[in-house]
């Protein structure tokens, strides 16, 4: 995308497009965890994306979201637990009142895909 200048010329730096993967998942569900792996494994091997990767738990109990993420060997960086008192309000707000799902959300807030696959992904690189 090129951006314009005060008087309507094209700029010369053109700003790149970004990304976030917004995974919702939890150890009791047992698909939204391995998923979890996967998206884990996808972006370590990625050495740069226009793509964040964000991991939100949505279990009950925070002793068991940190032994799930040591047993699962996910990166902790990209993780985020959400205490049981907000679990409900992520879940309405988020849709995932039928299940757990995978959101990539544009630099504008606006979901461009649901439950995407890493192969699907290259669309946004």
């Amino acid at each position: 995308m090129k951006s314009l200048d005060a008087e309507g010329r094209a700029s010369t730096t053109e700003s790149a497009q970004r990304y976030r993967l917004i995974h919702f998942w939890a150890a009791y569900d047992a698909t939204s965890r391995a998923a979890n792996v996967v998206w884990d494994h996808y972006f370590a091997g990625k050495a740069q994306t226009a793509i964040d990767y964000q991991a939100i738990s949505l279990d009950t109990d925070d002793a068991v979201w940190s032994q799930t993420i040591s047993l699962d060997q996910v990166d902790q960086e990209d993780q985020r637990y959400i205490a049981p008192t907000e679990r409900s309000r992520y879940m309405a707000s988020a849709g995932l009142l039928d299940g757990l799902h995978t959101y990539l959300v544009d630099d504008h807030g606006v979901v461009v895909a649901v439950d995407p696959t890493p192969s699907e992904l290259a669309n946004y690189h």
